[in-house]
């Protein structure tokens, strides 16, 4: 017939009993025991006094003729009291005993529930840490990762003033070279160490993040300027020295996710080009990436149906202007788009890989047209014909060139391998000895665009190569610039006592022929002679 509630110390309800002989209307406990007609004033600021030094206490009082007792005890959670009421009908001389005993009790119960409570309270702040370090830190580099980045990153997009924003998107170009050469651990530990340098970066004001893989993206807000955020890139290239990486930037951007997609188109096209580190973000970017998108679906369609045509662009003797030779060049005839230049797709193609299947394609038809040739009685000269760079990562691809040749039954030496300055000066040990190989088979060699980058003129006589080819930029401005007559005249004088040819490549006027063949430069193509042609129009000219 009893029944307990729950309350708080200034009498508001927390918890109404479901026993039926209860009032389970009442609101406030207090308020209801004021109006009875039977408990002085002083009773009821007995027992608010008590509740409010945190004392136990009981008293009596009618209510609609019934007479109760109504017992009370802190909790010992908040401020909350224990009422127990019992009818004063239920209960005999010998209850107070019994109530003694259930008010012991439920102080026993209290205690435990409340050391219940406080157990469950600190498993579930344990749980709710575990919970935030899976789903908020990465768990090889320690920082964030892109569900922290989304979250924080989007608050501070919100908090800053949008024109000063930033997010950098950067990884690391070819990180699987690292974990299959080195293995996993290695690529663990390359990641730790690009993630303590953001750390050292970019200290506060920012949000960073591994989004996934080798990805790593930062929010920071900028100081002025857009010569700050270049700044910044050049920091990060500067500190990431070891690696080689892509950054795209997007600014002024506050939704979280926009930003993100913005940078990583900015990054995809640094991708495609293979001397920029980083790009900023503009709208026409979208669009090339939606072309050069278009290119990789078209590409090997377009070398089955043979859309790509081999050109050639004469060689000259400059001391008799015949020809001596050629360089093959590739185009592509798209039936749409009619003739795209190959500066277009062959930097797609340098990223994608597709370059290899391109190259062998030159490869093979210059060695048909080779055999063709030779069957009609042709003069033959020598064609040089571009490898990239990208078939140092399988040395396999000189057994077949090996093979085409023997398969079209032409001798080697009539094909003059041409390999980029920045490629050899990149990978030197790896190149020489695939240089080494290559004059085995008895190919020739070439390095092309020399000058262009950062040539040591000391490893040319070490380098196994039978022709230079001097960049257009040494002799652009012979006919003004005296420095660059010595720095050519001393290159090609060099050459001649290491017995190597030289060809100058982009000669466009007679001044610069002249030049080049008063210093003895050997051979020499471009526009004053001859433009790259169809092989049908190069017949003619032989």
């Amino acid at each position: 017939k009893g029944y307990s509630y729950i309350t708080r110390s200034n009498g508001d309800i927390v918890l109404n009993p479901s026993s039926k002989n209860a009032n389970s209307t009442k609101e406030n406990l207090f308020s209801y025991i004021g109006r009875s007609d039977s408990i002085s004033k002083s009773s009821i600021n007995n027992m608010k006094s008590n509740i409010k030094n945190f004392k136990s206490g009981s008293l009596s009082y009618s209510m609609f003729g019934k007479g109760y007792y109504l017992s009370y005890a802190p909790i010992g959670i908040n401020d909350w009291y224990l009422f127990s009421e019992v009818p004063k009908t239920a209960i005999s001389e010998k209850s107070y005993a019994i109530i003694k005993l259930t008010l012991s009790a439920c102080v026993v119960l209290i205690i435990i529930f409340t050391a219940l409570t406080i157990y469950i309270l600190f498993i579930h702040k344990k749980s709710k840490e575990k919970l935030e370090e899976f789903a908020f830190k990465d768990n090889v580099t320690g920082i964030g990762n892109s569900n922290k980045f989304n979250l924080e990153g989007g608050k501070f997009l919100s908090s800053h003033e949008k024109k000063n924003l930033v997010l950098i998107y950067f990884d690391i170009d070819k990180f699987k070279l690292v974990n299959d050469r080195f293995g996993y651990e290695e690529g663990d530990r390359v990641l730790k160490e690009i993630a303590e340098i953001i750390k050292n970066i970019f200290k506060e004001q920012s949000v960073f993040s591994r989004i996934s893989n080798d990805n790593f993206a930062i929010i920071f807000e900028k100081k002025n300027n857009r010569e700050s955020i270049i700044e910044i890139c050049e920091l990060i290239r500067k500190k990431l020295s070891m690696i080689k990486t892509s950054l795209g930037v997007e600014e002024g951007e506050t939704n979280i996710s926009t930003c993100l997609d913005k940078a990583m188109i900015a990054k995809t096209t640094v991708k495609r080009k293979y001397l920029k580190v980083y790009e900023i973000y503009a709208e026409n970017l979208k669009e090339t990436l939606i072309e050069e998108r278009d290119i990789e679906q078209e590409m090997h369609d377009a070398l089955k149906n043979e859309q790509f045509k081999v050109y050639l662009q004469p060689k000259v003797d400059l001391s008799t202007t015949k020809i001596v030779g050629a360089e093959a060049l590739v185009r592509w005839q798209h039936p749409k788009k009619g003739l795209i230049s190959p500066g277009v797709f062959i930097p797609i193609f340098e990223k994608n890989g597709f370059i290899t299947e391109l190259d062998m394609f030159v490869f093979t038809q210059v060695c048909k047209n080779f055999k063709r040739w030779e069957n009609e009685n042709f003069p033959t000269f020598p064609i040089s014909i571009n490898l990239s760079r990208v078939h140092l990562e399988n040395p396999g691809f000189i057994s077949e060139l090996e093979r085409i040749t023997k398969e079209y039954e032409i001798e080697p030496n009539l094909i003059e391998i041409e390999l980029t300055e920045s490629a050899i000066f990149d990978n030197t040990k790896i190149l020489f000895k695939i240089m080494q190989t290559l004059k085995s088979v008895g190919f020739k060699i070439s390095m092309d665009d020399f000058g262009s980058g950062y040539s040591s003129l000391n490893m040319l006589k070490d380098m196994p190569i039978d022709v230079l080819k001097l960049d257009r930029q040494f002799f652009i401005t012979v006919g003004n610039a005296k420095k660059s007559q010595i720095v050519v005249s001393s290159i090609v004088q060099m050459a001649k006592q290491l017995d190597i040819k030289v060809v100058s490549e982009g000669v466009e006027t007679v001044e610069q022929a002249e030049f080049l063949r008063f210093i003895g430069c050997d051979m020499a193509q471009g526009f004053l002679f001859a433009r790259p042609m169809p092989i049908e129009e190069y017949e003619k000219l032989i």
